[in-house]
Protein backbone atom coordinates (compact mmCIF):
# COMPACT_ATOMS: atom_id res chain seq x y z
CA UNK A 1 0.00 0.00 0.00
CA UNK A 2 0.85 3.57 -0.42
CA UNK A 3 1.70 5.30 2.58
CA UNK A 4 -1.01 8.37 2.91
CA UNK A 5 1.22 11.19 3.31
CA UNK A 6 3.40 10.27 0.52
CA UNK A 7 2.56 13.21 -1.71
CA UNK A 8 5.84 13.62 -2.70
CA UNK A 9 7.45 10.24 -2.91
CA UNK A 10 7.34 8.58 -6.05
CA UNK A 11 5.42 5.09 -6.41
CA UNK A 12 4.16 2.30 -8.29
CA UNK A 13 1.05 0.00 -7.51
CA UNK A 14 -0.11 -3.01 -9.80
CA UNK A 15 -4.26 -3.45 -10.14
CA UNK A 16 -6.87 -3.67 -11.85
CA UNK A 17 -8.61 -0.85 -14.60
CA UNK A 18 -11.94 -0.16 -16.33
CA UNK A 19 -13.71 2.53 -18.10
CA UNK A 20 -17.30 1.62 -18.00
CA UNK A 21 -18.02 -1.67 -16.99
CA UNK A 22 -15.62 -3.82 -14.47
CA UNK A 23 -15.84 -6.63 -16.71
CA UNK A 24 -13.97 -5.66 -19.54
CA UNK A 25 -10.78 -4.15 -17.29
CA UNK A 26 -7.79 -4.84 -17.99
CA UNK A 27 -4.19 -4.81 -15.96
CA UNK A 28 -1.54 -2.28 -15.43
CA UNK A 29 0.60 -0.24 -13.24
CA UNK A 30 -0.26 3.12 -11.49
CA UNK A 31 2.86 5.34 -11.75
CA UNK A 32 3.13 8.40 -9.49
CA UNK A 33 5.82 10.94 -9.35
CA UNK A 34 5.72 14.24 -8.06
CA UNK A 35 7.52 16.21 -10.75
CA UNK A 36 6.04 13.88 -13.71
CA UNK A 37 2.67 13.39 -12.38
CA UNK A 38 0.64 10.19 -12.86
CA UNK A 39 0.39 8.00 -15.34
CA UNK A 40 -1.48 4.46 -16.09
CA UNK A 41 0.75 1.75 -18.66
CA UNK A 42 -1.76 -1.22 -18.89
CA UNK A 43 -0.40 -4.75 -19.84
CA UNK A 44 -3.17 -5.08 -22.46
CA UNK A 45 -3.30 -4.15 -26.41
CA UNK A 46 -7.16 -3.16 -25.81
CA UNK A 47 -7.15 0.35 -25.25
CA UNK A 48 -9.70 1.86 -22.78
CA UNK A 49 -9.78 5.12 -24.29
CA UNK A 50 -9.06 6.09 -27.89
CA UNK A 51 -6.23 7.91 -28.64
CA UNK A 52 -7.43 10.66 -30.72
CA UNK A 53 -10.43 11.15 -28.12
CA UNK A 54 -11.50 15.07 -27.85
CA UNK A 55 -12.81 15.23 -24.31
CA UNK A 56 -10.80 13.19 -21.09
CA UNK A 57 -12.14 10.36 -19.99
CA UNK A 58 -12.33 8.94 -15.99
CA UNK A 59 -10.94 5.63 -15.28
CA UNK A 60 -11.80 3.73 -11.96
CA UNK A 61 -9.28 0.69 -10.70
CA UNK A 62 -8.24 -1.48 -7.83
CA UNK A 63 -5.67 -2.11 -6.12
CA UNK A 64 -5.18 -4.07 -3.11
CA UNK A 65 -8.79 -4.07 -2.62
CA UNK A 66 -8.90 -0.45 -2.71
CA UNK A 67 -10.57 1.61 -4.78
CA UNK A 68 -8.69 4.44 -6.95
CA UNK A 69 -10.38 7.02 -9.40
CA UNK A 70 -8.19 8.78 -11.87
CA UNK A 71 -9.46 11.63 -13.60
CA UNK A 72 -8.45 13.48 -16.87
CA UNK A 73 -7.35 10.52 -18.58
CA UNK A 74 -6.17 10.71 -22.31
CA UNK A 75 -4.08 7.73 -24.08
CA UNK A 76 -1.11 8.39 -25.33
CA UNK A 77 0.46 5.80 -26.59
CA UNK A 78 -1.43 2.46 -28.20
CA UNK A 79 0.70 -1.03 -29.06
CA UNK A 80 1.65 -4.37 -27.14
CA UNK A 81 0.97 -1.79 -23.83
CA UNK A 82 -1.35 1.17 -23.60
CA UNK A 83 -0.63 4.39 -22.17
CA UNK A 84 -2.47 6.83 -20.34
CA UNK A 85 -1.76 10.45 -18.90
CA UNK A 86 -3.91 11.35 -15.38
CA UNK A 87 -4.74 14.54 -14.88
CA UNK A 88 -5.04 13.50 -10.82
CA UNK A 89 -5.49 10.23 -9.06
CA UNK A 90 -8.04 9.74 -5.99
CA UNK A 91 -7.28 6.98 -3.69
CA UNK A 92 -10.00 5.06 -1.41
CA UNK A 93 -13.16 5.36 -3.85
CA UNK A 94 -14.29 4.63 -7.26
CA UNK A 95 -15.94 7.98 -8.59
CA UNK A 96 -18.16 8.72 -11.78
CA UNK A 97 -17.95 11.78 -13.59
CA UNK A 98 -20.66 13.37 -11.52
CA UNK A 99 -19.00 12.97 -8.42
CA UNK A 100 -15.62 14.69 -10.08
CA UNK A 101 -17.97 17.73 -10.51
CA UNK A 102 -19.11 18.17 -7.30
CA UNK A 103 -16.23 18.15 -4.60
CA UNK A 104 -16.63 20.34 -1.87
CA UNK A 105 -13.69 20.56 0.15
CA UNK A 106 -9.82 20.33 0.08
CA UNK A 107 -7.22 19.84 2.30
CA UNK A 108 -3.77 20.70 2.19
CA UNK A 109 -0.32 19.95 4.24
CA UNK A 110 2.45 22.23 3.37
CA UNK A 111 5.83 20.96 4.43
CA UNK A 112 6.50 24.43 5.97
CA UNK A 113 2.91 25.04 7.05
CA UNK A 114 4.34 25.46 10.54
CA UNK A 115 7.28 27.98 9.76
CA UNK A 116 4.37 29.68 8.00
CA UNK A 117 1.94 29.81 10.69
CA UNK A 118 4.62 29.45 13.66
CA UNK A 119 2.70 27.17 15.65
CA UNK A 120 4.20 23.76 17.29
CA UNK A 121 2.83 19.79 17.30
CA UNK A 122 0.84 19.48 20.20
CA UNK A 123 2.04 17.16 22.77
CA UNK A 124 0.77 13.50 22.58
CA UNK A 125 -1.97 13.78 25.53
CA UNK A 126 -3.65 16.11 22.95
CA UNK A 127 -6.52 14.75 21.24
CA UNK A 128 -9.16 16.19 18.49
CA UNK A 129 -9.43 19.28 16.77
CA UNK A 130 -7.61 23.14 17.75
CA UNK A 131 -9.99 25.95 17.51
CA UNK A 132 -10.11 26.15 13.90
CA UNK A 133 -10.18 29.31 11.37
CA UNK A 134 -11.79 30.48 8.88
CA UNK A 135 -12.01 33.22 6.51
CA UNK A 136 -14.50 33.67 3.99
CA UNK A 137 -13.28 34.17 0.63
CA UNK A 138 -16.37 35.29 -1.27
CA UNK A 139 -18.55 33.77 -4.14
CA UNK A 140 -19.09 30.53 -1.35
CA UNK A 141 -15.84 29.95 -0.90
CA UNK A 142 -13.89 29.45 2.73
CA UNK A 143 -10.38 28.78 3.71
CA UNK A 144 -9.67 27.51 7.18
CA UNK A 145 -6.46 26.41 9.48
CA UNK A 146 -7.04 23.31 11.37
CA UNK A 147 -4.85 20.89 13.44
CA UNK A 148 -6.27 17.25 14.03
CA UNK A 149 -4.25 14.98 16.24
CA UNK A 150 -4.00 11.34 14.92
CA UNK A 151 -3.31 7.97 15.24
CA UNK A 152 -1.05 6.61 12.59
CA UNK A 153 -0.04 2.77 12.71
CA UNK A 154 3.84 2.24 12.69
CA UNK A 155 5.66 -0.06 10.86
CA UNK A 156 6.23 -2.26 13.91
CA UNK A 157 2.91 -4.29 14.37
CA UNK A 158 0.58 -3.43 17.33
CA UNK A 159 1.97 0.54 17.54
CA UNK A 160 0.66 3.48 17.39
CA UNK A 161 2.37 7.36 16.95
CA UNK A 162 0.09 10.25 17.32
CA UNK A 163 0.50 13.20 14.64
CA UNK A 164 -0.39 16.67 14.78
CA UNK A 165 -1.40 17.38 11.33
CA UNK A 166 -2.03 21.20 10.26
CA UNK A 167 -4.16 21.44 7.18
CA UNK A 168 -5.09 24.22 4.89
CA UNK A 169 -8.78 23.43 4.34
CA UNK A 170 -10.54 25.07 1.09
CA UNK A 171 -14.65 24.68 0.80
CA UNK A 172 -16.47 25.76 -1.68
CA UNK A 173 -20.96 25.94 -1.23
CA UNK A 174 -21.50 24.88 -4.66
CA UNK A 175 -19.91 22.06 -6.73
CA UNK A 176 -16.68 22.27 -8.65
CA UNK A 177 -14.53 19.96 -10.07
CA UNK A 178 -10.54 19.63 -9.42
CA UNK A 179 -9.10 21.99 -11.48
CA UNK A 180 -11.71 24.79 -9.83
CA UNK A 181 -10.34 24.08 -6.13
CA UNK A 182 -7.03 24.17 -7.74
CA UNK A 183 -7.48 27.23 -9.68
CA UNK A 184 -9.49 29.68 -6.85
CA UNK A 185 -7.28 28.45 -3.79
CA UNK A 186 -3.99 26.19 -4.40
CA UNK A 187 -2.48 28.38 -6.29
CA UNK A 188 -3.07 31.36 -4.46
CA UNK A 189 -2.12 29.74 -1.41
CA UNK A 190 1.28 28.49 -2.72
CA UNK A 191 1.97 31.78 -4.59
CA UNK A 192 1.41 34.01 -1.57
CA UNK A 193 3.17 31.30 0.72
CA UNK A 194 6.24 32.05 -1.47
CA UNK A 195 6.93 35.24 -0.98
CA UNK A 196 6.17 34.68 2.69
CA UNK A 197 8.68 32.12 2.85
CA UNK A 198 11.19 33.65 0.15
CA UNK A 199 11.89 30.36 -1.09
CA UNK A 200 8.83 28.16 -3.11
CA UNK A 201 6.84 25.97 -0.35
CA UNK A 202 5.59 22.41 -1.43
CA UNK A 203 2.24 20.39 -0.85
CA UNK A 204 3.06 17.38 1.70
CA UNK A 205 -0.22 16.07 1.77
CA UNK A 206 -3.49 16.38 -0.01
CA UNK A 207 -6.96 14.94 0.60
CA UNK A 208 -10.31 16.07 -1.25
CA UNK A 209 -14.18 15.09 -0.73
CA UNK A 210 -17.28 15.43 -2.09
CA UNK A 211 -20.40 13.89 -2.30
CA UNK A 212 -18.99 10.37 -4.22
CA UNK A 213 -16.69 10.03 -1.61
CA UNK A 214 -19.94 9.10 1.12
CA UNK A 215 -20.08 5.39 1.89
CA UNK A 216 -22.53 3.55 3.75
CA UNK A 217 -20.84 2.09 7.28
CA UNK A 218 -24.10 0.81 8.31
CA UNK A 219 -28.05 0.17 6.80
CA UNK A 220 -31.11 -0.74 8.40
CA UNK A 221 -34.71 -1.66 6.92
CA UNK A 222 -35.29 2.18 6.71
CA UNK A 223 -32.18 3.85 6.73
CA UNK A 224 -28.42 3.78 6.00
CA UNK A 225 -25.72 5.24 7.68
CA UNK A 226 -22.90 7.16 5.70
CA UNK A 227 -19.08 8.62 6.08
CA UNK A 228 -17.40 11.10 4.65
CA UNK A 229 -13.96 10.12 3.46
CA UNK A 230 -11.36 12.12 2.57
CA UNK A 231 -9.29 10.77 -0.06
CA UNK A 232 -5.81 11.41 -0.62
CA UNK A 233 -5.34 12.78 -3.93
CA UNK A 234 -1.91 12.98 -6.40
CA UNK A 235 -1.27 14.79 -9.55
CA UNK A 236 1.95 16.83 -10.98
CA UNK A 237 2.85 19.34 -8.54
CA UNK A 238 3.76 22.92 -9.73
CA UNK A 239 6.02 23.98 -8.55
CA UNK A 240 7.79 20.78 -8.77
CA UNK A 241 8.84 20.15 -4.69
CA UNK A 242 12.83 20.53 -4.14
CA UNK A 243 14.68 20.13 -0.99
CA UNK A 244 15.00 24.28 0.05
CA UNK A 245 17.96 26.04 0.57
CA UNK A 246 17.32 26.58 4.11
CA UNK A 247 14.69 26.68 6.78
CA UNK A 248 12.36 29.17 6.01
CA UNK A 249 12.54 32.06 8.36
CA UNK A 250 9.17 33.54 6.81
CA UNK A 251 9.21 37.64 6.47
CA UNK A 252 5.80 37.67 8.08
CA UNK A 253 3.08 34.92 9.08
CA UNK A 254 -0.19 33.42 8.35
CA UNK A 255 -2.54 34.54 11.30
CA UNK A 256 -3.44 32.60 14.02
CA UNK A 257 -5.81 34.01 15.79
CA UNK A 258 -9.42 34.32 14.18
CA UNK A 259 -10.19 38.15 13.65
CA UNK A 260 -7.01 38.47 11.98
CA UNK A 261 -7.08 35.33 10.37
CA UNK A 262 -10.59 36.43 8.71
CA UNK A 263 -9.81 40.03 8.17
CA UNK A 264 -5.94 38.97 6.26
CA UNK A 265 -6.43 36.09 4.00
CA UNK A 266 -9.66 37.37 2.05
CA UNK A 267 -7.67 40.53 1.48
CA UNK A 268 -4.64 38.82 0.45
CA UNK A 269 -6.80 36.54 -1.77
CA UNK A 270 -7.83 39.55 -3.73
CA UNK A 271 -4.51 40.91 -4.17
CA UNK A 272 -3.49 37.58 -5.73
CA UNK A 273 -6.25 37.53 -8.12
CA UNK A 274 -5.30 41.33 -9.02
CA UNK A 275 -1.70 40.16 -9.65
CA UNK A 276 -1.39 36.98 -9.73
CA UNK A 277 0.79 37.11 -12.71
CA UNK A 278 3.42 38.51 -10.98
CA UNK A 279 2.86 36.14 -8.01
CA UNK A 280 3.43 33.28 -10.69
CA UNK A 281 6.44 35.10 -11.98
CA UNK A 282 7.59 35.21 -8.70
CA UNK A 283 7.39 31.92 -7.40
CA UNK A 284 9.01 30.61 -11.09
CA UNK A 285 12.20 32.67 -10.01
CA UNK A 286 12.11 31.39 -6.68
CA UNK A 287 11.33 27.54 -7.64
CA UNK A 288 13.74 27.23 -10.68
CA UNK A 289 17.13 26.53 -10.81
CA UNK A 290 18.47 29.24 -13.28
CA UNK A 291 22.00 27.60 -14.87
CA UNK A 292 22.91 30.98 -16.36
CA UNK A 293 21.98 34.92 -15.53
CA UNK A 294 19.88 36.42 -18.47
CA UNK A 295 16.59 33.74 -18.05
CA UNK A 296 16.53 34.98 -14.46
CA UNK A 297 17.28 38.37 -15.20
CA UNK A 298 14.19 38.51 -17.79
CA UNK A 299 11.84 36.85 -14.96
CA UNK A 300 12.52 39.59 -13.00
CA UNK A 301 12.16 42.15 -15.47
CA UNK A 302 8.53 40.70 -16.54
CA UNK A 303 7.66 40.83 -13.06
CA UNK A 304 8.61 44.86 -12.96
CA UNK A 305 6.89 45.48 -15.66
CA UNK A 306 3.63 43.56 -14.83
CA UNK A 307 3.29 44.69 -10.96
CA UNK A 308 3.66 48.26 -12.75
CA UNK A 309 0.76 47.81 -15.30
CA UNK A 310 -1.63 46.27 -12.52
CA UNK A 311 -0.52 48.45 -9.68
CA UNK A 312 0.39 52.06 -10.79
CA UNK A 313 -2.57 53.83 -12.07
CA UNK A 314 -2.54 54.35 -15.96
CA UNK A 315 -1.35 57.37 -17.93
CA UNK A 316 -3.89 58.42 -20.63
CA UNK A 317 -2.22 58.44 -24.13
CA UNK A 318 1.57 57.01 -23.65
CA UNK A 319 3.20 53.70 -22.45
CA UNK A 320 5.68 54.55 -20.17
CA UNK A 321 9.08 53.34 -20.90
CA UNK A 322 11.05 51.12 -19.02
CA UNK A 323 12.51 53.28 -17.01
CA UNK A 324 9.89 55.17 -16.43
CA UNK A 325 8.05 52.18 -14.89
CA UNK A 326 11.03 51.54 -12.52
CA UNK A 327 11.18 54.70 -11.23
CA UNK A 328 6.97 54.73 -10.47
CA UNK A 329 8.09 51.42 -8.56
CA UNK A 330 10.42 53.14 -6.29
CA UNK A 331 8.40 55.63 -5.56
CA UNK A 332 5.73 53.39 -4.33
CA UNK A 333 8.57 51.90 -1.79
CA UNK A 334 10.22 54.84 -1.32
CA UNK A 335 11.96 55.24 1.28
CA UNK A 336 12.53 51.58 1.68
CA UNK A 337 13.98 51.90 -1.73
CA UNK A 338 17.12 53.46 0.13
CA UNK A 339 17.58 50.58 2.25
CA UNK A 340 17.91 48.22 -0.42
CA UNK A 341 19.96 50.03 -3.10
CA UNK A 342 21.83 52.17 -0.87
CA UNK A 343 23.49 54.98 -2.89
CA UNK A 344 23.56 53.22 -6.34
CA UNK A 345 19.54 53.44 -7.34
CA UNK A 346 20.48 55.79 -10.79
CA UNK A 347 23.32 53.47 -11.48
CA UNK A 348 20.64 50.57 -11.02
CA UNK A 349 17.82 52.05 -12.88
CA UNK A 350 20.31 52.73 -15.99
CA UNK A 351 22.21 49.39 -15.67
CA UNK A 352 18.50 47.34 -15.27
CA UNK A 353 17.21 49.06 -18.60
CA UNK A 354 20.34 48.84 -20.40
CA UNK A 355 20.51 45.00 -19.60
CA UNK A 356 17.02 43.80 -20.28
CA UNK A 357 17.24 45.75 -23.77
CA UNK A 358 20.65 44.14 -24.89
CA UNK A 359 19.04 40.66 -24.25
CA UNK A 360 15.47 41.54 -25.42
CA UNK A 361 17.31 43.62 -28.33
CA UNK A 362 20.18 41.61 -29.07
CA UNK A 363 22.76 42.56 -31.72
CA UNK A 364 25.74 41.16 -33.02
CA UNK A 365 28.22 44.20 -32.44
CA UNK A 366 26.32 44.10 -28.76
CA UNK A 367 28.38 42.11 -25.61
CA UNK A 368 25.71 41.06 -22.70
CA UNK A 369 26.66 42.96 -19.21
CA UNK A 370 28.62 40.67 -16.99
CA UNK A 371 27.63 38.01 -14.69
CA UNK A 372 28.48 40.23 -11.91
CA UNK A 373 25.96 42.80 -12.99
CA UNK A 374 23.27 40.66 -13.80
CA UNK A 375 23.17 38.71 -10.41
CA UNK A 376 23.33 42.34 -9.24
CA UNK A 377 20.55 43.85 -10.66
CA UNK A 378 18.15 40.57 -10.66
CA UNK A 379 18.57 40.79 -6.92
CA UNK A 380 17.68 44.49 -6.21
CA UNK A 381 14.67 44.62 -8.71
CA UNK A 382 13.32 40.97 -6.88
CA UNK A 383 13.68 42.99 -3.35
CA UNK A 384 11.68 45.87 -4.97
CA UNK A 385 9.09 44.12 -6.57
CA UNK A 386 8.90 41.98 -3.27
CA UNK A 387 8.20 45.08 -1.23
CA UNK A 388 5.48 46.08 -3.90
CA UNK A 389 3.67 43.04 -3.14
CA UNK A 390 4.08 43.16 0.74
CA UNK A 391 2.76 46.91 0.44
CA UNK A 392 -0.26 45.49 -1.63
CA UNK A 393 -0.73 42.73 0.63
CA UNK A 394 -1.50 44.92 3.54
CA UNK A 395 1.94 45.75 5.19
CA UNK A 396 2.66 49.15 4.77
CA UNK A 397 3.86 49.70 8.43
CA UNK A 398 5.94 47.33 8.22
CA UNK A 399 7.63 47.63 5.09
CA UNK A 400 10.88 49.24 6.64
CA UNK A 401 11.78 46.08 8.81
CA UNK A 402 10.88 44.07 6.02
CA UNK A 403 13.33 45.67 3.81
CA UNK A 404 16.03 45.29 6.27
CA UNK A 405 15.20 41.84 6.61
CA UNK A 406 15.06 41.55 2.49
CA UNK A 407 18.15 43.38 2.03
CA UNK A 408 19.87 41.07 4.63
CA UNK A 409 19.00 38.30 3.12
CA UNK A 410 19.51 39.42 -0.35
CA UNK A 411 22.23 41.49 0.14
CA UNK A 412 20.83 43.32 -3.10
CA UNK A 413 23.23 46.49 -1.81
CA UNK A 414 26.63 44.23 -1.03
CA UNK A 415 25.97 42.92 -4.56
CA UNK A 416 25.21 46.53 -6.01
CA UNK A 417 28.37 48.30 -4.77
CA UNK A 418 30.46 45.51 -6.02
CA UNK A 419 28.69 45.71 -9.27
CA UNK A 420 29.09 49.59 -9.87
CA UNK A 421 32.88 49.27 -8.40
CA UNK A 422 33.79 47.03 -11.06
CA UNK A 423 32.28 48.71 -13.61
CA UNK A 424 33.77 51.67 -13.17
Amino acid sequence: MVDSQALTERFELYGKWWLDDEDRSVHGVLVYDPTEGVLLETVDARPLIPIAAESPSTIRGIVDGEGWTLGACHCVQMGNRCRYSVGYAIRGVLMDDRDLSELTELRLSLHEGRALTRTRPRLPESSGRMRSLTADLGDGWTLGLESTVEQLLTPREDELRLVDRLEFVVRSASPSDFYELVRRVYRPLLEIGAICAQQSVSVSHAAISGPGTQVVIDSGPNDELRQQLRCDLYWKLRPAPRRPVRDPEPLFRFPTDQEAFSSSLPRWFDVHAKLFVVFGLRQLDLSTEFAIAEPRLMVSAQAIEAVHRRVVPASKGRRPALRRRIEDLLELVHPQTGIVLGEHREWFVSEFVRARNTIVHWDVDQTHPPGLVMLALHRASTAIVDLVLLRELGFDDELDNLAQRIDGDRQARYWLDRAASASE
